[in-house]
């Protein structure tokens, strides 16, 4: 399999899975400096495709990072924290 092949692939599982791309457009929509979804999600994610298990079995949260060097101190990313934390008090799906 080559790397694109594997690249479609992860794509793939990402997309089947309806939590994960909800949280995803929620997290977009943020527009927040380089951010990411960190493994769990994403691995768990990937572990549940290749075992047959239902797309979401197992995740319990997703771990999102972001890094904005225009103001790191804690004023802003508590901000950060309350706008994430908003943007998912509606229902997001």
């Amino acid at each position: 399999m080559t790397t694109d092949d594997l690249q479609a692939r992860l794509v793939a599982i990402i997309q089947a899975n309806p939590d994960l791309m909800s949280v995803l457009r929620v997290v977009r929509g943020l527009d927040l400096p380089d951010w990411r979804i960190f493994s769990g999600a994403v691995y768990q994610a990937v572990w549940n495709a290749q075992t047959g298990r239902p797309a979401g079995h197992g995740i319990k949260d997703y771990d999102l990072g972001y890094f904005d060097a225009s103001d790191i101190g804690w004023d802003a990313e508590d901000a950060v924290i309350r706008r994430v934390a908003a943007a998912f008090e509606e229902p997001f799906k």
